[in-house]
C-alpha cells in the first residue's frame, strides 16, 4: 500500500514539473519565403531566406533550419543554434527571422540582352540607342521519379 501511494506522489510531482519547466515546442506553422538576387546575366548573387514562426504562446520554440547569418527581423527575441537546430526564446511572441543560404535553388536562370537584335553584354548596351530585347530562360532543376500507376515516372 505504502508502494502505491509513493508511486502516485512521484508521478504527480513528474507531471506538475512538467507544467513549471520551458519545455521548448516544435513550430507548429511556418511560412518561407526565398528571394533570389541574381546578377545580370541571371547567376545567383545571394539567396536570402525569410522566416515567419507563428507561436501558440509557447516562451521557447524548437526549430530546423539550415539557414546562416540568422537575424530576427521583428522584435528582440534572442535564439541558440546548434548545428541545424534552433531554439527561440519567443515569449509568447511569432518570430520573423531572415538568414542565407549556399543551397542550390529549384529553378536557375540565364538572361541574354538584345539591342537592335544583336546579342550584347548588358554593360556594353550602356548609352546606346535601339530596341532592346531581354530573354529569360528558366530551367526547373527539380528532378524526381515517382511511382505513377505502376510504373516509374519523372517528374519536376
Amino acid at each position: 500500500m505504502k508502494n502505491k501511494v509513493t508511486r502516485k506522489i512521484i508521478s504527480c510531482i513528474l507531471v506538475l514539473g512538467l507544467f513549471f519547466e520551458a519545455t521548448p515546442v516544435w513550430a507548429l506553422t511556418k511560412d518561407e519565403t526565398i528571394y533570389a538576387k541574381a546578377n545580370s546575366n541571371g547567376s545567383l548573387n545571394k539567396v536570402i531566406v525569410s522566416e515567419h514562426v507563428s507561436n501558440n504562446g509557447s516562451k521557447t520554440i524548437k526549430d530546423k533550419t539550415r539557414l546562416n547569418n540568422i537575424t530576427n527581423v521583428n522584435g528582440n527575441e534572442t535564439f541558440n543554434k546548434d548545428g541545424n537546430s534552433i531554439v527561440w526564446e519567443a515569449n509568447g511572441n511569432d518570430i520573423y527571422y531572415q538568414g542565407e543560404t549556399n543551397d542550390k535553388l529549384p529553378i536557375s536562370l540565364d538572361v541574354k540582352y538584345y539591342l537592335n537584335n544583336e546579342e550584347y553584354d548588358v554593360k556594353d548596351m550602356i548609352g546606346k540607342k535601339g530596341i532592346v530585347k531581354i530573354v529569360i530562360n528558366y530551367t526547373n532543376n527539380e528532378k524526381h521519379t515517382v511511382l505513377v500507376n505502376g510504373k516509374n515516372e519523372v517528374l519536376y
